[in-house]
């Protein structure tokens, strides 16, 4: 499973954070971005002053979500910090639903779950995963207050915060990417080079696994039998026994031996023991996806990206079917036949954006995130898209595309944003 944010590079050449791998036409558009973000601050603290002046009160935007019980108490038990009353979130804006081509499915917006530390234009976040039960984990990075680095927890099921797991170390520099394992087991990679695993029952941290390169963490994933594969920006991906706690193989991208060394942004298991592991080389002349025997610790092959970019691989994720997408930093997404080591098919978003994101979901549905505020779910066998889901939270004239995706149970979709918001959505049946 990924991580939005892997999620990869070009965010934190353009603010320290873990998007380093973007386009440069990204790093303008997230510009723009935060100093809208900046000047919507400004002009909110002056409503506020004005308002208080003559004696108008905002109203509490912590209102309970219609559809969601108000009932508080959803934390978990001791561990990180809980969420504080456990308030619902703000109300969705009527008429919060996905657009379709005709003759195409729908998708329905079910809650928006902002980041919750407050901070004006909120702290970004990446890589959503689901868990056991209705808990959903967001990876909190690029904290503007500097205080900490945080993973979020969700219950889905009432839209309220579970708990706010803090960075064990004080680290402020993200969490770069979050996966569950078995029994609930949460791995959070962090950009201090740990990866801790998380035991989200009780909010406390049963193992903390350093990179032995000291290089910041990037990308984690959940293999069979509980194998953990946590890539790094120095390009090694480290294979762990998560029951033993003992590092079972080291796999170093071809790359990684170049000035400036590559970068593993991206990881994701495959049939077979398959491993994919995208790569971000600065210095490569052309971007790769590197397939791993994660049996026998052997490179299989070597898939070079098809449209000469530069910049980096920056999310893999295995369809259904055992094929392998692929989203380079020029916003193209390559889906591979990993036996024949061809193109099958690729992928541009409609709305000109660039790929930003994909995430796999049943019956070889991909979610792929565009630069430009929406979210595709293409059928792979078919080459369709079945569905757009349009950022609801977007300022007129400026771009807070999709960061990462994820898929849930009982057809949900997680997606964030460059915003600090979190979009849950409710996607057409596996089966329409």
């Amino acid at each position: 499973m990924l991580s939005v944010r892997s999620q990869h590079r070009l965010y934190r050449e353009a603010q320290n954070d873990y998007w380093e791998a973007r386009s440069r036409r990204a790093r303008r558009m997230l510009a723009f971005s935060r100093l809208a973000r900046v000047v919507a601050a400004v002009v909110a603290v002056a409503v506020v002053i004005a308002g208080a002046a003559y004696g108008v009160h905002r109203a509490d935007p912590r209102i309970d979500i219609p559809g969601f019980p108000a009932t508080p108490g959803d934390g978990l038990p001791a561990g990180g910090s809980a969420a504080d009353g456990a308030a619902g979130l703000p109300a969705l804006a009527p008429g919060g639903s996905g657009h379709a081509a005709p003759g195409t499915a729908t998708a329905s917006l079910l809650a928006t779950l902002p980041e919750p530390d407050g901070w004006p234009g909120g702290q970004e976040v990446n890589s959503p995963a689901f868990g056991p039960g209705d808990l959903l984990a967001v990876g909190g990075f690029n904290d503007p207050s500097g205080v900490n680095a945080s993973t979020y927890l969700w219950n889905t099921a009432t839209g309220k915060l579970a708990a706010t797991l803090n960075d064990p170390d004080g680290d402020t520099s993200g969490s770069a990417a979050v996966a569950f394992g078995p029994g609930g087991m949460l791995a959070v990679a962090d950009a201090g080079g740990e990866t801790y695993l998380w035991d989200t029952a009780s909010g406390s941290v049963t193992a903390t696994l350093p990179n032995p390169d000291d290089a910041p963490a990037d990308a984690v994933a959940f293999g069979p039998d509980g194998v953990l594969a946590a890539g790094d920006d120095e390009g090694t991906t480290y294979l762990w026994n998560t029951a033993t706690r003992s590092l079972i193989a080291t796999l170093t991208d071809p790359d990684a031996a170049s000035v400036g060394g590559g970068d593993a942004s991206s990881v994701a298991f495959g049939p077979d023991g398959l491993l994919a592991v995208g790569d971000r080389d600065p210095n490569a002349q052309v971007s790769r996806t590197y397939l791993w025997n994660t049996t026998t610790g052997k490179l299989v092959a070597t898939l070079d990206d098809p449209g000469g970019s530069a910049q980096g691989v920056m999310q893999v994720a295995f369809d259904s079917d055992g094929d392998l997408a692929a989203v380079d930093a020029n916003g193209t997404l390559y889906l591979w036949d990993t036996a024949t080591d061809s193109v099958k098919a690729t992928f541009q978003v409609p709305d000109g954006g660039g790929v930003t994101a994909v995430a796999s979901g049943p019956d070889d549905t991909l979610a792929i995130g565009s630069g430009k505020n929406n979210t595709y779910l293409w059928n792979a066998a078919t080459r369709s898209v079945i569905a757009t889901l349009p950022s609801p939270d977007v300022t007129p004239g400026m771009s807070n595309g999709a960061q990462a995706v994820a898929f849930g149970p009982d057809d949900l979709l997680a997606e964030v944003d460059s915003f600090g918001n979190t979009y849950l959505w409710r996607t057409p049946a596996s089966d329409s």
